[in-house]
């Protein structure tokens, strides 16, 4: 059986409830992979345990841009 992947971009109090609704499904399990965009990595600790513990698994992506010279410049611009 192929594994399914998912990228999900979605506010945490929407992805509160698709996590646990992806888990009672069994969807959180064997053949499913999942990854979450920077605006959710980035406000995990504002979801419950609850939600941590349907999300485990999970991936999370989140950019970094070190600080330059010429990202200040961009910046100013």
């Amino acid at each position: 059986m192929p594994t399914r992947v998912f990228v999900v971009h979605m506010l945490p109090s929407l992805a509160s409830r698709f996590f646990k609704m992806a888990k009672a499904a069994e969807m959180m399990s064997r053949g499913y992979a999942w990854i979450v965009a920077d605006a959710l990595t980035s406000l995990l600790d504002s979801v419950d345990s609850e939600t941590i513990e349907a999300m485990q698994g999970v991936i999370g992506v989140k950019g970094y841009i070190p600080r330059s010279n010429e990202l200040h410049n961009f910046q100013g611009r």
